[in-house]
């Protein structure tokens, strides 16, 4: 084990509305594994709706578990903990969005997507086609 991930995944009375990746503690090589909180607010099933996620959600997830596995993976093999809360000083700021740019990219294979994209009544896959300003990419559809 190299890191733990701690999900919040939805939505409650009191909660904040963010979307956001929490350090919860530095790692510190042969002593603590780091550790993150993925904060997210994604819709709770009521009786009406069965709480859908939308593809924008869909990709905030993604983004915000790129920023975990970045805290993680920045924290487990470091020789300090607390340099830098967070990232146990081992990020540099402007690098700060890459992890995170690069897992909002997998919401878009089609590949990754059909092991889980299902219409929630019909079981079948829900790809369909959206246009884009860098051309037409596939996404996540509904009724």
């Amino acid at each position: 084990m190299i890191g733990r991930i701690y999900l919040d995944l939805y939505a409650r009375p009191g909660k904040a509305n963010a979307w956001e990746t929490l350090p919860l503690r530095d790692g510190k090589l042969g002593q603590q594994l780091p550790e993150a909180v993925l904060v997210v607010n994604l819709p709770n099933a009521t009786v009406e709706n069965p709480g859908l996620m939308g593809q924008e959600e869909l990709d905030a997830l993604f983004h915000e578990f790129g920023h975990a596995v970045h805290k993680i993976l920045s924290g487990s093999r470091a020789q300090w903990a607390g340099e830098q809360p967070g990232m146990s000083g081992t990020l540099e700021m402007d690098f700060n969005e890459a992890a995170s740019q690069f897992f909002e990219q997998f919401p878009e294979l089609p590949s990754l997507l059909t092991t889980f994209a299902r219409h929630y009544k019909t079981n079948e896959p829900t790809l369909r086609i959206r246009s884009t300003a860098f051309g037409v990419q596939l996404h996540l559809g509904g009724d």
